[in-house]
C-alpha cells in the first residue's frame, strides 16, 4: 500500500535473515558453552534501555563506547529499536571464545563494573547516570515528569 501511495519504503528497519540465523547459532553456542553471563536484545527503547535493563539485576554499572557501531547520530545509536541486535556480557577469558562461536561481526563495546552507566561516543561522553537513577528512571517513567 505504501509504494501504491508514493512511497519507495517502508521505513521499517531491514532484518537480514541469513544474520539472524548467524546471531541464533551463535547464541545457541555461548548457552550450551555455559559462556554469556547475560544478554539482552535491542528492541523495546533501544540500546540505552536494553543496557540499563542489563545492570539493575545485580546494580553493576558498565562502561560504554559507542564511536565504532553503525547508526549515525548518537540519538539513534542510543534509542533505534531494530532487529538484530544484542547485547552480550561475557567473561573476559570468554572473549576468544565468543568471537569464534559466531559466523557474524562482533563488536567490543565496553565493560562492566563500578556503579554508574558511561556511555561515550566519539571521546564525547554522552550518559553519566548511576544505575539507581536509571533504575528510578526507568521504572516511574513518564508518570514521574508530571
Amino acid at each position: 500500500m505504501l509504494h501504491h501511495l508514493g512511497y519507495k519504503e517502508s521505513g521499517a528497519p531491514y532484518v537480514d535473515l541469513d544474520e539472524l540465523a548467524g546471531i541464533k547459532k551463535g547464541m545457541d553456542a555461548l548457552l550450551r558453552n555455559n559462556i554469556v553471563l547475560a544478554a539482552h536484545d535491542i528492541s523495546d527503547g533501544g540500546f540505552l534501555s536494553a543496557l540499563a535493563e542489563m545492570t539493575f539485576g545485580k546494580s553493576i554499572g558498565a562502561s560504554v563506547d559507542l564511536s565504532e557501531t553503525g547508526g549515525g547520530r548518537p540519538i539513534n545509536k542510543l534509542f533505534a529499536e531494530s532487529g538484530n541486535r544484542i547485547i552480550v556480557e561475557v567473561s573476559p577469558d570468554g572473549e576468544e571464545k565468543l568471537s569464534s562461536l559466531f559466523t557474524i561481526t562482533l563488536k567490543k563495546i565496553g565493560t562492566t563494573g563500578g556503579s554508574r552507566i558511561l556511555i561515550e561516543n566519539i571521546n564525547v561522553s554522552i550518559i553519566d547516570l548511576g544505575v539507581e537513577d536509571a533504575r528510578k528512571a526507568w521504572s516511574e517513567g513518564f508518570s514521574s515528569m508530571i
